[in-house]
């Protein structure tokens, strides 16, 4: 299965439901969208679980604004009058379950480590423990489908962040004093 990722999906919804182009964000679901809206629930079901990082209220207004969209699917399918217009109810704040899933999707991040991923709680630097966590996601990730290259260069990558990291948190004058114990190598100053 091809991985979708959130802005992916909010693409989709910016290039397929037309009110949201048009700036409104209240625009009604009708059945001549069905398929869009079917196509949606397909996408949105492709999402890793990980990058779906909404909490609270966000996320129920997710889970929710997705059922009514499945729901309406049914009604639409199981619907006898054809010429018949019901729209999909509005879920929150006024707003159609498209406009809301869009808005919060775009708060969804596109890359997230693993679950299992270790914390490297040891980095106090919150932005490169996030990122070297990220990578080592990747890591396992690519061995888990056999792209040897790509996990033998981002571990790479992260041995020489953290070996960078450790010399950060030395002294100067340590790493000075290392230095000049050091062997120089031929023709060097």
């Amino acid at each position: 299965m091809q991985r979708v990722v959130p802005s992916q999906v909010a693409t989709f919804i910016d290039q397929v439901f037309g009110w949201l182009r048009s700036g409104s964000r209240t625009g009604n679901l009708y059945r001549e969208a069905a398929g869009h809206a079917a196509a949606l629930i397909v996408l949105i079901d492709a999402i890793p679980q990980e990058l779906l990082t909404l909490t609270g209220a966000d996320y129920i207004d997710f889970v929710y604004s997705v059922a009514v969209i499945r729901q309406q699917l049914s009604v639409w399918e199981n619907q006898q009058n054809l010429n018949l217009q019901t729209p999909a109810p509005q879920v929150s704040r006024g707003l159609n379950p498209v406009t809301l899933i869009h808005e919060l999707l775009l708060k969804c991040p596109d890359q997230w480590p693993a679950a299992e991923t270790a914390e490297l709680a040891f980095i106090s630097d919150a932005e490169l423990r996030n990122d070297l966590r990220l990578d080592l996601s990747s890591i396992s990730r690519a061995l888990g489908i056999a792209e040897w290259k790509t996990a033998t260069v981002l571990s790479g990558a992260v041995l020489e962040a953290l070996l960078l990291w450790a010399l950060q948190q030395q002294a100067a004058a340590e790493i000075a004093r290392v230095s000049n114990l050091s062997p120089r190598l031929p023709n060097s100053r």
